[in-house]
């Protein structure tokens, strides 16, 4: 489900058991220095020994899901067998891979239904619902339940602004091109004189503008793609 790269060790037997860890490359480092951590031992929130197994790539900076370690449930644990047989827990995130042809409607008013069945307390309130990864970074807040935006909002600002100031450029252009065109007029004159048509000076001018916007946004985009380039290589 995960596309985590594997620097050491594989995913098939990076957890055999409760008492395996995964590390990433950083805080590999960070524990072991230069030295090889596969099956090296550390101790885990104070409380029991973990044996390294695999090591991961860090995690990019722009990722939702931001970690050192990975570890496995220990289900021998009495507080996790309570917090798995309760219905009413929340304390874990619970990720799904359907298949693409799924019913996603369907699915999730059968996991709502699973929630009634095993949940007496659940007086057919609550419901479930599937959230796609797709939408994390655009679509993360939620009130009451429901989905109320998110990163999305400065998108459709950002878009707005932006429109607004393509509106004032293309008038800026057109007064300027009004303005220019006083100046021309005597070579508009010429080049009547010498039999040019009306069709031939609109096209004239309009392949003249078009080749300067065209100028215009490669040296735009070049400008926003190193400006870009310097933002992010300062912030991360």
């Amino acid at each position: 489900m995960f596309s985590w790269k594997f620097i050491k060790g594989n995913a098939a037997s990076a957890l055999p058991d409760a008492y395996s860890i995964v590390l990433t490359q950083s805080a590999a480092t960070a524990l072991f220095g230069n030295a090889d951590p596969i099956n090296k031992i550390i101790k885990v929130d104070n409380e029991y020994d973990a044996k390294v197994t695999a090591i991961v790539a860090d995690v990019p900076g722009n990722s939702t899901f931001q970690f050192d370690f990975i570890n496995a449930f220990n289900y021998s644990n009495e507080f996790l067998k309570q917090a798995m047989n309760n219905w009413q827990n929340s304390s874990w995130d619970v990720y799904i891979q359907p298949n693409p042809r799924t019913n996603m409607s369907l699915l999730e008013k059968n996991i709502t239904e699973i929630k009634y069945q095993n949940d007496a307390d659940d007086k057919k309130i609550s419901t479930y619902f599937a959230f796609p990864m797709s939408k994390w970074r655009l679509y993360s807040d939620f009130k009451n339940g429901k989905n109320t935006g998110g990163m999305i909002e400065y998108v459709k600002l950002f878009t707005i602004i932006a429109l607004i100031i393509l509106l004032i450029a293309c008038v800026n252009f057109m007064n300027l091109s009004t303005a220019r065109s006083e100046k021309r007029a005597k070579e508009v004159g010429v080049r009547k004189t010498f039999g040019s048509g009306k069709r031939q000076l609109i096209l004239q001018f309009f392949f003249e503008s078009m080749i300067l916007v065209f100028i215009a946004f490669i040296l735009s985009s070049t400008g926003i793609v190193y400006l870009t380039s310097a933002i992010l290589s300062i912030l991360l």
